[in-house]
């Protein structure tokens, strides 16, 4: 009997320790937990400040490249005007032309809402002024390309001229800025380009000329001589 009680009594004890460490580590999560739940709105707090200085960041590039697109376009603006104006009128590229002023006016559009929506009236005022240089000179780039033809001879210039009654047969000193100081009336730029369209359809049948020459210039036929049955 006496050992059946020394038993139970051990068992009891070793029951009590065993809850005893349940209890001590169930208290430790809950230390544990409380820990990293006091700590949520401190590293909430982080992830807000970091929040706004990613904002603060996003702003101040799209602000940078406001400035960038501002100053190269306005830079490669007027370099190609001073380079269109005063070169060679038949070594102008109508077709880059074209392409590099649809790039550059849209970046100055662009510009021009952004700088308006910001307030900032410096930036502002140079932008719409390149935007407007723009808008003026685009009116003329279907005459620059009609003028460049590559299909235009000595015979388009001769009609040309003697439609206008006056001389305008390109040579190395005649420049876009002579061209455009002519102030041609939309009738006498549609005489040019009737004239340019009609050359450009014989340089197109030239072209295809030269391409079918210069296949049939490198085969051989091989004749033999005829021979009655």
């Amino acid at each position: 009997m006496v050992v059946r009680l020394l038993r139970k009594s051990r068992r009891c004890r070793e029951i009590c320790v065993i809850l005893t460490r349940k209890r001590n580590c169930s208290i430790n999560v809950k230390c544990s937990l409380n820990v990293k739940l006091q700590s949520i709105p401190n590293w909430l707090k982080s992830l807000a400040n970091l929040n706004r200085v990613l904002t603060l960041a996003v702003v101040i590039t799209a602000y940078l490249y406001s400035f960038l697109n501002l100053w190269t376009t306005t830079s490669d603006w007027v370099g190609w005007i001073r380079s269109w104006m005063s070169g060679p009128l038949l070594s102008l590229n109508p077709e880059q032309m074209d392409k590099d002023i649809k790039a550059a006016w849209k970046l100055m559009f662009k510009s021009v809402k952004q700088f308006k929506t910001a307030e900032m009236t410096g930036c502002l005022a140079i932008a719409e002024n390149i935007k407007k240089q723009m808008d003026d000179f685009i009116p003329h780039v279907p005459l620059i390309q009609r003028m460049c033809n590559p299909g235009m001879r000595d015979r388009h210039w001769d009609e040309i001229s003697d439609q206008l009654k006056m001389d305008m047969h390109p040579n190395d000193s005649f420049t876009l800025s002579k061209l455009l100081d002519l102030k041609l009336t939309p009738e006498q730029i549609e005489v040019i380009g009737k004239v340019s369209d009609i050359a450009a359809k014989e340089y197109g049948i030239e072209e295809a000329l030269d391409k079918m020459e210069s296949m049939w210039r490198e085969m051989n036929f091989d004749l033999h001589a005829y021979k009655y049955l």
